[in-house]
Formats: structure tokens, C-alpha cells, sequence
């Protein structure tokens, strides 16, 4: 109910693992975005992996355009 339990860094990577993130803009497309999500256990190894390409777009909103 609205409490935090903080536990030692050398518990929460054996109990929970490792996230390691990375972020990358694409330099030859504009507003494409590289992802890439890797949860690894010390004990276990890689336990959980994502990869993904995502592609922005603008759109233009009526509703937010001043009168």
C-alpha cells in the first residue's frame, strides 16, 4: 500500500537481472528510431530480448490549431 522496498543492487540483479538499453537514430532515414532491450541474469544469461524499428510521422491536429 504506497511502500518502497529498496534492496541492495546485489540482490535486485540476482533476483530480477539486468535491463541494458540502447536508443539509435537512423543518420539515412529521418524519424526512424533503432531499439534494442536486453534483460540478462547473472546465473541464467539472456532471458529476454527486443528489437525494434519504429518509423515517426507528423500529422497535423485541427483540434490544437488555433482559430
Amino acid at each position: 500500500g504506497g511502500r518502497l522496498l529498496w534492496m541492495p543492487r546485489w540482490l535486485w540483479q540476482w533476483l530480477l537481472g539486468v535491463v541494458t538499453f540502447t536508443q539509435r537514430v537512423d543518420e539515412t532515414r529521418d524519424g526512424t528510431v533503432h531499439i534494442n532491450l536486453l534483460v540478462t541474469h547473472p546465473l541464467f544469461g539472456e532471458i529476454f530480448g527486443y528489437t525494434g524499428t519504429f518509423q515517426t510521422t507528423r500529422t497535423h491536429d485541427e483540434a490544437a490549431a488555433p482559430s
